[in-house]
């Protein structure tokens, strides 16, 4: 029950939805497709695997997942500790609205090609200004 309440604490936080199927039911009748369902789910898959995955605090975890579609922003942020000397908060903003490593994968080339400070890279290359993503990780296309 405890964990029950957290999950749903959390998906609220996350702007998400979650919806509990009924052991051997079906799932309730909004007019809403599993995609839907699945999509709502994001931020709250994201979060539990950056808390599993990684040593990011609670809110840091929070910040990197809200309105995530999938687990990107953690793979994204794997690969950016992984990969590159940014603090986790620099990588947290680099991958909030992630899908994959792109924004680590353009990161590493200015950083390599440009004279431009890690902060003013990142303002640079996190998904949200590459284009991919609108507010709350909308996707553009």
């Amino acid at each position: 029950m405890w964990r029950t309440m957290q999950m749903a604490a959390v998906a609220l936080l996350l702007g998400g939805l979650m919806i509990i199927r009924p052991k051997g039911g079906e799932l309730p009748r909004f007019g809403w497709t599993p995609s839907v369902f699945a999509e709502a789910a994001g931020p709250l898959s994201c979060y539990e695997q950056a808390q599993e995955e990684t040593l990011l605090s609670r809110n840091a975890a929070l910040r990197l997942c809200q309105g995530a579609v999938d687990v990107g922003p953690v793979r994204c942020f794997d690969a950016a500790t992984d990969n590159t000397l940014l603090s986790d908060d620099l990588a947290v903003l680099l991958c909030q609205c992630a899908t994959d490593t792109t924004p680590v994968a353009c990161f590493e080339r200015a950083q390599r090609e440009t004279d431009l400070s890690d902060e003013r890279i990142v303002g640079l290359c996190t998904a949200r200004v590459i284009g991919t993503v609108g507010p709350n990780c909308a996707r553009l296309y």
